[in-house]
């Protein structure tokens, strides 16, 4: 999960850039993340200009945060993960009903996978001056989106477990286990 801390580091970062670096940095964050660089691109190309300089500061806060807290490089996403989150995004957001876009960032529930990154987006929508409830919508989806893009791409795979081995070094049947009894776990594997 991307923390406080990692944020907040992400942020000073960002802070810290002259405004001669500024296009620099998001062209080295297009560099490292290219198919979200175009999501956020295309997306953004209706909201206006206040909105989108917006989308784009969380855009290089939430990636950089990521980075900041994967103990492996993160990767390129592809752009079908990121396709994926964007649909399924839409239709929860469809799901909310007829009211508007703006009362919809109040009532989506947090992503569970990132709470900390989706504050981050909440109160930003929520302090966001002269953004129109449309552009609220349309930035929410869009930064939800990279936040389960991203954290789809870089959780640690599943690891099956392994088979249980006999002394033999046989696998054991699948139902080859301890079983509960009324004093306790006995086990199935016979007496020696």
């Amino acid at each position: 999960m991307v923390g406080e801390k990692a944020i907040g580091q992400a942020f000073m970062e960002l802070e810290r850039l002259k405004p001669s670096n500024a296009t620099e940095y998001f062209r080295a964050l297009a560099d490292r993340q290219p198919e979200l660089a175009v999501f956020v691109t295309e997306l953004t190309d209706d909201l206006t200009e206040e909105a989108s300089l917006i989308c784009y500061s969380l855009f290089a806060v939430i990636v950089r945060a990521y980075e900041l807290t994967s103990l492996q490089p993160v990767k390129p996403l592809d752009h079908r993960i990121v396709l994926r989150a964007l649909r399924k995004n839409d239709a929860d957001m469809e799901e909310l009903g007829e009211s508007s876009p703006g009362d919809a960032s109040r009532r989506l529930p947090k992503s569970p996978a990132q709470p900390n990154l989706m504050a981050l987006v909440i109160e930003a929508l929520a302090d966001a001056e002269n953004v129109s409830d449309d552009d609220r919508g349309m930035m929410l989806l869009i930064l939800k989106t990279i936040i389960d893009a991203l954290h789809t791409a870089t959780k640690p795979p599943r690891r099956t477990p392994r088979p249980k081995l006999a002394p033999s070094g046989e696998p054991l049947p699948p139902d080859h286990g301890p079983t509960p009894t009324s004093g306790g776990f006995r086990s199935r594997r016979p007496a020696r």
